[in-house]
C-alpha cells in the first residue's frame, strides 16, 4: 500500500499563492470560481468540496474525462484551478506552468518543501490523504491473501522501489489485510457526510 497527498493548483495567470488568497480572489472572479478534477466523484472531487466549505470558497466543480484535458485547460488559462493527486500536478508546478497552493497531510511533501500544507494554512480540520492498495477477488483463500500481502510488503521495503515511489509523489506504507480493511472503513465513514452534503450521485 502507498499513500499520496492531494494538492490544489492554480494556473500561472491566477495571482494567488495561498488558500486564503485564492478564497479572496474567488469572490471577485469574473463568472465565478471553478476547479477541475480528472474524474467526478473521486477523492480529489470530495476533498475540494470539503476545502470549499471549510475555507469559504464558493466554487464549481468541472469534471474532466482524465488528466490530460484538465492539464490543457489549466495551463491554457481556461480553468483557474485544479484539484488532484500531488503526483499528477507536481511537474506542472516545477515547470512554472501552474502553481501548487497547498498539499494535504500532516507534514509537507519532501518533494515540495516550500509548499505549506492545508493544516499550516489554518484548515487543520480537513484531511484528504489518499491511498492505493491491491485487492484480491472475494473468496480468495486467506492463506493466499497473507502470502500476497507478505510479498508486497517485502517489495515495498526494497530501497530502490521505495525511492521510485517517493520520487513519483507516493509514500510507501505497507499494511496487513486487517489494517487495510480498517482504513477503508474509516474512510467510508469520513466521506459519507461529504457525499451526502454535495448530493453527488454516480452516473
Amino acid at each position: 500500500m502507498a499513500g499520496f497527498a492531494i494538492a490544489i493548483a492554480v494556473g500561472s495567470g491566477v495571482p494567488v499563492r495561498s488558500i486564503a488568497e485564492f478564497a479572496s480572489w474567488a469572490k471577485d472572479a469574473p463568472g465565478g470560481a471553478s476547479y477541475g478534477v480528472s474524474a467526478a466523484g473521486g477523492l480529489p472531487h470530495l476533498f475540494a468540496e470539503l476545502v470549499g466549505r471549510t475555507a469559504g470558497i464558493d466554487w464549481v466543480a468541472v469534471p474532466y474525462r482524465g488528466l490530460a484535458p484538465l492539464e490543457v485547460d489549466l495551463v491554457g488559462g481556461r480553468l483557474p484551478a485544479a484539484v488532484d493527486a500531488l503526483s499528477n500536478l507536481i511537474e506542472l508546478h516545477r515547470s512554472g506552468r501552474a502553481r501548487i497552493l497547498a498539499v494535504s497531510g500532516e507534514h509537507r511533501s519532501p518533494l515540495l518543501p516550500g509548499v505549506a500544507t492545508f493544516r499550516e494554512q489554518g484548515l487543520g480540520a480537513i484531511d484528504g490523504h489518499g491511498w492505493l492498495a491491491m485487492h484480491a477477488p472475494a473468496g480468495t483463500p486467506p492463506a493466499a491473501i497473507d502470502s500476497l500481502s507478505s510479498a508486497i510488503g517485502a517489495a515495498l521495503r526494497v530501497p530502490r522501489v521505495r525511492e521510485q515511489l517517493v520520487r513519483q509523489g507516493f509514500e510507501p506504507t505497507g499494511t496487513t489485510p486487517g489494517e487495510l480493511a480498517a482504513i477503508s472503513a474509516a474512510d467510508a465513514a469520513r466521506w459519507a457526510p461529504v457525499i451526502r452534503a454535495t448530493g453527488f450521485r454516480g452516473e
